[in-house]
C-alpha cells in the first residue's frame, strides 16, 4: 500500500508499506477532468492541476487530527499497471476500512463559513451532491469506522453520525448499516439495491464496486461489460456461501391476497414521509395511516411497500378488519415463513390444525429473534379499535398482535384518529387537479383528460376523492357515455341522493361516493338484473369473499366489487370483495329496510356450505364462512322461520364450535334441539341423537364434564338402537368421546371399557388398518397412558404405530412425529414409575430418531433433549448428564431466541435443578460453578430485583454456607433481603424466608466460634425486623433465643436472660403462657441460672430459679413437668446454702407430682439406644464427604458423647436409686432437657457440669 506524506521541503511524496503499515487517513471524492495521478506526483508536475487542491485539503486536515500519512486513490495507484490496479480495487474496501479517519471532499458544496446544522442551503446542496451518485463512494461511505464530510472550501459539515437520518433519506441504507452492523446481516438483494441508482464510468465497475460489501476477491475483466461482471459477482457470492450458514430471515416480497390497483397515482409527500419515518436502526418504528373511507390509505401502503421492497427482509400484510381476518393472516404469514425457513424453531410444527393463537405466538416470536430485526408488518383495516371510548364488543387490541421485541418498522391503516401508537400520517382529498385527471383517465382508459373541459369538470366535482374517482372510471370504461354527460347523470343523482332518507350515512364529509355507486348500480340494473339483486343481497354477508362468479363478475365490471384475494390458501375458487364504504352504502341505501327474505336465504348459504362430514379443506372453509355468520349473531333465529330447517341452526352449531365460540355453539343447538322435538313430538330419531353428540363435545370443550357426560350417554343411547354400518361408525365416534369425559370426571373402569367397545367396533366394521382405527388405538393407549399403565400403554400404542406405517407410510412425517411422541411419552412415563433403565433407553432412541430427522438443532429434538436431562436429573440423579444436555439445548435457545425467551429460562431453572442435585451428592465445588452460570444467566434476562434472581441468590448462599463461607452467603442473602423488600414490602413470606437465611449465616458464624460475629448478626437482624413483624412473630421470638443461647456460651447470663425473656414474651403473646411453642425457650433460660451457679453468683442464682418457678407456677401449674425440674435444680441449690428443710420440700415435690405429670407408664422420651445409632450413622456420612474437621462432623461427634455420657450417668443413677417407673422416666427427661436443648454444642465441660448438676438433683 502506498502512502503520502510531506517530506521537509513541504512537498509531497509516496512511500510504499507491505505489513506494518503506520495511521493514515483516506479521502473520498469523485473524479473530475484535471486530476492528480501516479506519474504526475513522481514527476513533480501535478501542482497546476485543479485536483492538488483535494490532496493538499487531504493533507491539511490530516495533519490537524495528529497523522502524518494518508491516501488519494488518484495518484496513489498505478493504473497503468493491471495486476496492481486489481489488487487494489480487490483491497479497496479493507484500505477503507482499516483507516483512521475518511475525509468525504464534496466539490459541488459550498459554505464558505462553518454553518450550524440547520444551514438550509448547503444541505439541499448536499442531498443533490454527485459524490451520492457515483458507484465507488458507496463502500468508501460504509467501510470507514468513520466519515467526515467536508465542503468544496473545507469546511467540517458533520460526520455519518451527526447525518445519519440524511444519509439515509439521500442513499436508502438502513442506518444500522452506517453504524458498522456486519454486513452479513443484510441479504444479497438489500445490498444489491443500494448501487441500483449509482453509476461508474465504466460499466464494468458498478459491479467491482461491490466486491468489498460482499467481502468477494475476483480478478477484473474490463470489456466484459455490466451483466456479465454482476453475473460472474453473484456465482461468486453463491460459490463463498457454500457450507455456511448465514442467519437469513428474507422472506420473498409477495402481494398475494392483497387488493392491488394498477397504475398508483399522486400521495408523493405522505410515500416521502412514510420512508423518512420508518428509517431506524433496528428500533421499532410505527406509522399511522388515518383517513376517511375510499381515500387510498391501503393503496397508499401498498405503493410504499412496491417502492422499498429492497429495504426489507420480509413484507407481511394482515388484515385487522376483524379478529378471525387477523389469524387468518397469521396463519398465511406463518406458511410464507415456513416455506422460506421449514426448520425454523418457532414455526417448523405448525399446520392446518395448529390453533390460530398458537399460529399468532409462533410467528410473533419468529418476529422477534434476535437480529430479525428488517421485517415490515402492515396491519390494513384497523377500523375498529380497541378504546375506551370504543364500546363494540369486537374491538381490538393491536398491542396483543405485535411482536414482543422492540424491533421491525410497522405500518397500520384506520379510520379512527384515536389510533396513537406511532407517527400519524393524516390522509386527505386527491388536492392536484393533474392527479385526480390522472387517476379517471387510469380507470377509465381514456386519454387526453387534461384538454377535456368536461373532465375537469367532473374531477372538480367528485372534489378529489380516489374512490369515487375510480368508480365514475369504471362507469366510464363500460359505457360509451362521454364525461359531459355522466356529469348531468352524476347531478341528477346528486339531487335525488339529498331528497332520500340517508340519515344513517351522515358520518361521512359528502355523498360524492354514494352518487357515483348508484349511477354505476343503475348502469347495472339495466344490464343484469341479477346482479342488482345480488349487491342488495351483499348487504346480510360480510363485505369479504363472496362467490357467485358469473353474477359477480358485471359488478367487478362496473368497479363496485373486487376480486377477493384471502389470506388462506384456498381449495376452492377464490370469491369476490366490496370496499367497506360500499358494503356501508349497500346496507344503509339499498336496504333501508330489513327485507327477511334475503336474510334468510343469506343464512341458508351459510349453513348449507358447512357439511356435517369432513371434506378436504374443511377446516379453510370454515374459516371463510364465520365472516358470514358473524353478520348475524342473534338475528339466525329470526331467519330460520320454519321448524323443518332446524339443520340449519345445526350446521351454524358446527361453524362455532369448530372455531371455539362455544357459547354460540351452544346455543344453536340448544335451539335446534327444542325446534327437533317439538316437530317430531319425541327425541327417538337421528336427528336428536346428533345433536345430543354434538352438546356433549361443547360441553366436553367447555370443561362441563357431568353435562357432557348426560348428553353422549344420551346419544349413544340412541344410536345403539339404530341399525346399520354408517349409524354404528357414528356410535362408535360418541363412544369414543364419552370414554374421554370418564377419564376426565375419574371414572377409570367406565373409560377403558367404552373406549375399548369402539375400537373393536371400528376394527369390526372398518378393519383393522383404516385411520379411524388407528386414531381410536392412539386414543385408548393415550387413555392408558393417564392412567398410570405403562404395558397396556406400550402394547395399544406399538400397535397404533404399526397401523400408522401401514396405512400411511413409514417415511410419513406423520408416522415419524407419532414414533417420536410414543417413545418420549413412554419414556417419561417410565422414568416416573421407577423404570429408569427402560426409560432411558425408549428416550435415547426417540433422541437419535429427531436428531436423524429434524437436525440437532430442532425444537422436536430439543423437546426430547429436555426430557431424556429430566430423568437424568429427577429420577436418576445423574447431574453430570442431564447438565450435559440442559447445557446443549441452552445453547441453541440463547442463539435462536434471544436470553428473554422462556425456552431459555427454563433452560437455566433446569441448570438450577442440577447445581442443587451437585449440592445434594456432596459435590459442592461442581454445584457452585453452576449456580453462579444460571445467576449470570438470570442477570441478562430478568431485571435486578426480579425473584428468580433473589431466589437463585438464596440458594447459592445456603452453598457458601454448606462450605463454611459465611461471610460471601452473608453478601448474597443481604441483596436477596432488600430486593424482596423492595418487591413486596416487609412482611411478606419471602422476606421471612429471606430473613430465615441470614440467621442459617449468623448461626454458622455461632457453630465456627465466631461469636462476636454472631452478635453482631443477630443484633443487627432484630434491629431490622422486630418493629415490622413484632415481638411476637415466631421469627423474632426464635431470633431472640438464639441470641440468649449465644449469651449462654459468652458466659453472660444477665444478657441471655434478657434475650430469653423477651423470646418467652413473643411465645406467649402469640401462642399462650401454656402453649409448647414457648417450652423450649423457658427450658433454655434455666441454662441462665445454672450459668450464675458455675460463675458462683449463687444469690443469683437463687433470686433467678425462685423467679422462674414463680413464673411457671402461674404460667403452667404446679404439676407440669418444668415446674418439677425447676423444683429438682432448687433442691440442691438449696441444699448447698445449708438451708436442707427447703431442700427436702423441693424434693418432696418432685416426687409426689411426677406420677401425676407424666403418668405412671410414660414412654415418650429416653430412647437413648435409638440415638446413639442414628448419631453413628451421621458421623460416618459427615466424615466420608466433608472430612473429620468439618464443623458438621465435629457437632455430631459431640452429640454422641453427650448421649455416651448420659447412657452411663442413667445407669449408674437409677442403680443407685431404684424409685418408682415415672421418677425414672423423669430423670430422662430432665437429662434430655437440660443437656441436648437449643444450648448449642455441646463441649464436655458442659457436659459434665450437666451431669454433676443432675447427680445433685437426684
Amino acid at each position: 500500500m502506498r502512502l503520502l506524506t510531506r517530506n521537509d521541503s513541504g512537498s509531497f511524496e509516496l512511500k510504499e508499506f507491505f505489513q506494518k503499515i503506520p495511521p493514515y487517513a483516506i479521502l473520498s471524492h469523485t473524479w473530475g477532468s484535471d486530476e492528480v495521478l501516479y506519474d504526475d506526483l513522481r514527476s513533480g508536475t501535478g501542482q497546476q492541476k485543479s485536483g492538488y487542491n483535494k490532496i493538499l485539503f487531504c493533507a491539511e486536515q490530516a495533519e490537524r487530527d495528529g497523522i502524518h500519512y494518508f491516501w488519494v486513490d488518484t495518484c496513489c495507484i498505478d493504473k497503468s499497471d493491471s495486476t496492481e490496479l486489481n489488487e487494489s480495487i480487490n483491497s479497496m474496501f479493507r484500505w477503507y476500512s482499516n483507516a483512521n479517519k475518511c475525509y468525504a471532499y464534496l466539490a459541488d458544496v459550498e459554505s464558505s463559513t462553518t454553518t450550524q446544522a440547520d444551514d438550509i442551503q448547503w444541505r439541499r446542496d448536499f442531498e443533490k451532491s454527485r459524490w451520492f451518485t457515483r458507484g465507488w463512494t458507496l463502500q468508501e461511505l460504509i467501510a470507514p469506522n468513520t466519515v467526515e464530510f467536508f465542503s468544496k472550501e473545507g469546511t467540517a459539515l458533520g460526520d455519518r453520525k451527526t447525518l445519519e437520518l440524511l444519509l439515509c433519506r439521500i442513499t436508502d441504507i438502513p442506518a444500522q448499516a452506517l453504524r458498522g452492523a456486519p454486513l452479513s446481516g443484510f441479504t444479497k438483494e438489500e445490498r444489491m439495491a443500494w448501487v441500483q441508482r449509482r453509476e461508474t464510468t465504466k460499466p464494468e465497475d458498478k459491479a467491482y464496486s461491490m466486491l468489498g460489501l460482499f467481502n468477494i476477491q475476483m480478478p477484473l475483466i474490463y470489456g466484459e461489460g455490466e451483466e456479465h461482471a454482476f453475473k460472474r459477482l453473484r456465482r461468486a457470492i453463491v460459490e463463498d456461501q457454500k457450507g455456511v450458514q448465514h442467519e437469513d430471515f428474507t422472506v420473498p416480497y409477495s402481494l398475494d391476497g392483497v387488493p392491488e390497483i394498477q397504475n398508483f397515482v399522486a400521495r408523493e409527500q405522505e410515500l416521502a414521509e412514510i420512508h423518512d419515518k420508518l428509517q431506524s436502526d433496528g428500533t421499532r418504528q410505527v406509522i399511522v395511516i388515518q383517513g376517511l373511507g375510499g381515500m387510498g390509505k391501503t393503496q397508499l401502503a401498498i405503493e410504499y411497500t412496491k417502492r422499498r421492497k429492497n429495504n426489507y427482509s420480509a413484507i407481511f400484510w394482515m388484515n385487522i378488519k376483524d379478529e378471525d381476518s387477523l389469524k387468518q393472516s397469521f396463519t398465511k404469514v406463518a406458511y410464507q415463513i415456513k416455506r422460506q425457513h421449514p426448520s425454523t424453531s418457532p414455526i417448523s410444527g405448525l399446520d392446518t390444525q395448529t390453533d390460530p393463537d398458537v399460529i399468532v405466538d409462533a410467528v410473533k416470536a419468529w418476529l422477534s429473534l434476535p437480529n430479525n430485526t428488517r421485517w415490515l408488518l402492515v396491519y390494513d383495516n384497523y377500523d375498529n379499535p380497541k378504546l375506551p371510548t370504543n364500546a363494540n364488543h369486537a374491538a381490538i387490541d393491536i398491542k396483543q398482535y405485535l411482536p414482543e421485541a422492540y424491533q421491525g418498522s410497522i405500518i397500520i391503516t384506520t379510520r379512527s384518529a384515536q389510533v396513537n401508537i406511532g407517527h400519524a400520517i393524516r390522509m386527505s382529498k386527491i388536492q392536484n387537479m393533474e392527479d385526480s385527471l390522472q387517476l379517471l383517465s387510469n380507470t377509465s382508459r381514456r386519454k387526453g383528460l387534461t384538454n377535456d373541459p368536461d373532465a375537469i369538470l367532473l374531477a372538480q366535482e367528485l372534489d378529489g376523492l380516489p374512490l369515487a374517482l375510480a368508480t365514475a372510471g369504471a362507469y366510464l370504461e363500460q359505457t360509451t357515455t362521454t364525461f359531459g354527460s355522466y356529469l348531468q347523470l352524476y347531478k341528477d343523482s346528486w339531487a335525488t341522493l339529498q331528497n332520500s332518507n340517508t340519515s344513517k350515512l351522515d358520518s361521512y364529509q359528502d355523498r360524492t361516493l354514494y352518487t357515483t355507486w348508484q349511477l354505476s348500480y343503475d348502469h347495472v340494473q339495466k344490464q343484469n338484473k341479477n346482479s342488482a339483486l345480488l349487491l342488495q343481497l351483499w348487504a346480510y354477508f360480510n363485505n369479504q369473499d363472496i362467490c357467485f362468479n358469473s353474477t359477480l363478475r358485471v359488478l367487478s365490471d362496473h368497479g363496485l366489487v373486487d376480486i377477493h384475494y384471502s389470506p388462506n390458501e384456498l381449495k376452492e375458487s377464490r370469491g369476490y370483495s366490496v370496499h367497506s364504504c360500499v358494503h356501508s352504502w349497500i346496507t344503509c341505501v339499498l336496504n333501508q329496510e330489513f327485507n327477511a327474505d334475503l336474510a334468510s336465504f343469506a343464512i341458508r348459504c351459510i349453513a348449507s356450505h358447512n357439511p356435517r362430514k369432513y371434506v378436504d379443506g374443511l377446516s379453510l372453509m370454515q374459516r371463510r364462512l364465520l365472516q358470514h355468520a358473524e353478520r348475524f349473531h342473534h338475528d339466525i333465529y329470526a331467519g330460520v322461520r320454519d321448524d323443518a330447517d332446524t339443520w340449519v341452526l345445526a350446521h351454524f352449531g358446527l361453524l362455532y364450535s369448530s372455531q371455539d365460540r362455544l357459547e354460540m355453539a351452544e346455543k344453536m343447538f340448544l335451539q335446534a334441539l327444542q325446534r327437533n322435538i317439538k316437530t317430531f313430538g319425541s327425541i327417538e330419531n337421528i336427528t336428536t341423537f346428533r345433536l345430543f353428540r354434538d352438546l356433549g363435545e361443547v360441553y366436553k370443550a367447555q370443561n362441563r364434564y357431568q353435562e357432557a357426560e348426560i348428553m353422549l350417554q344420551r346419544a349413544l343411547q340412541g344410536y345403539k338402537k339404530i341399525t346399520g354400518p354408517y349409524h354404528d361408525v357414528e356410535a362408535f365416534s360418541v363412544a369414543c368421546t364419552l370414554g374421554e369425559v370418564y377419564s376426565l370426571r375419574g371414572k377409570t373402569l367406565e373409560a377403558e371399557e367404552t373406549s375399548q367397545w369402539a375400537l373393536q367396533g371400528y376394527t369390526r366394521t372398518l378393519g383393522p388398518d383404516h385411520s379411524v382405527t388407528f386414531g381410536a388405538l392412539l386414543g385408548l393407549g393415550l387413555l392408558y397412558h393417564d392412567h398410570r399403565k405403562p404395558e397396556k400403554a406400550a402394547t395399544i400404542l406399538q400397535q397404533a404405530l404399526q397401523c400408522c406405517e401401514k396405512t400411511i407410510g413409514p417415511s410419513d412425517e406423520m408416522t415419524l412425529s407419532l414414533s417420536r411422541s410414543l417413545r418420549t411419552m413412554l419414556g417419561f412415563h417410565y422414568g416416573a414409575s421407577g423404570k429408569p433403565e427402560k426409560a432411558e433407553t425408549l428416550l435415547q432412541r426417540a433422541f437419535q430418531d429427531c436428531e436423524k430427522i429434524y437436525g440437532p438443532d430442532n425444537a422436536l429434538t430439543l423437546e426430547v433433549v429436555s426430557v431424556l436431562g429430566n430423568l437424568y436429573a429427577m429420577v436418576q440423579e445423574k447431574p453430570e448428564e442431564a447438565e450435559r444436555l440442559y447445557q446443549r439445548a441452552l445453547q441453541v435457545y440463547e442463539t435462536r431466541f434471544g436470553p428473554a425467551h422462556d425456552s431459555v429460562k427454563r433452560g437455566f431453572s433446569n441448570l438450577s435443578i442440577c447445581a442443587s442435585l451437585y449440592q445434594k451428592q456432596g459435590k459442592l465445588k461442581e454445584a457452585e460453578v453452576l449456580y453462579k452460570n444460571v445467576l449470570r444467566g438470570f442477570e441478562k434476562i430478568f431485571e435486578p430485583d426480579h425473584i428468580e434472581i433473589l431466589a437463585q441468590m438464596g440458594k447459592l448462599g445456603v452453598l457458601y454456607l454448606l462450605q463454611g463461607k459465611p461471610e460471601e452467603a452473608e453478601v448474597l442473602f443481604q441483596q436477596a433481603l432488600q430486593g424482596y423488600k423492595k418487591r413486596f414490602g416487609q412482611t411478606h413470606n419471602l422476606v421471612i424466608h429471606a430473613v430465615e437465611n441470614m440467621e442459617k449465616c449468623a448461626n454458622l458464624y455461632h457453630r465456627q466460634g465466631k461469636l462476636k460475629e454472631a452478635e453482631v448478626f443477630y443484633q443487627r437482624m432484630l434491629l431490622d425486623h422486630v418493629k415490622a413483624f413484632g415481638i411476637g412473630h415466631t421469627m423474632i421470638c426464635r431470633l431472640n433465643a438464639r441470641l440468649g443461647a449465644l449469651y449462654i456460651k459468652q458466659e453472660k447470663p444477665e444478657e441471655a436472660e434478657a434475650s430469653y425473656q423477651r423470646a418467652i414474651q413473643g411465645f406467649e403473646i402469640k401462642f399462650g403462657p401454656a402453649h409448647f411453642s414457648s417450652i423450649p425457650a423457658i427450658e433454655d433460660l434455666v441454662m441462665c441460672g445454672h450459668l450464675y451457679k458455675i460463675q458462683g453468683k449463687l444469690k443469683e442464682a437463687d433470686m433467678f430459679y425462685e423467679r422462674t418457678l414463680l413464673r411457671l407456677e402461674k404460667a403452667l401449674g404446679i404439676d407440669h413437668h418444668l415446674v418439677l425440674c425447676m423444683n429438682g435444680v432448687l433442691g440442691p441449690l438449696y441444699q448447698m446454702k445449708e438451708n436442707l428443710e427447703q431442700a427436702e420440700a423441693m424434693y418432696q415435690r418432685v416426687i409426689r407430682n411426677t406420677p401425676k405429670s407424666l403418668g405412671p407408664d410414660d414412654k415418650l422420651f429416653g430412647k437413648f439406644k435409638e440415638a446413639e445409632v442414628l448419631f453413628k450413622r451421621a458421623l460416618r456420612g459427615y466424615e466420608k464427604a466433608f472430612g473429620p474437621d468439618d464443623p458438621r462432623t465435629l457437632e455430631t461427634a459431640e452429640y454422641l458423647k453427650t448421649t455416651d455420657d448420659l447412657l452411663k450417668t442413667t445407669d449408674d443413677l437409677l442403680k443407685k436409686s431404684p424409685g418408682s417407673q415415672s421418677l425414672r422416666q423423669h430423670v430422662h427427661r430432665y437429662m434430655i432437657r437440660s443437656l441436648t436443648g437449643t444450648y448449642g454444642t455441646k463441649t464436655r465441660k458442659s457436659t459434665r457440669r450437666g451431669t454433676e448438676s443432675l447427680t445433685a438433683a437426684i
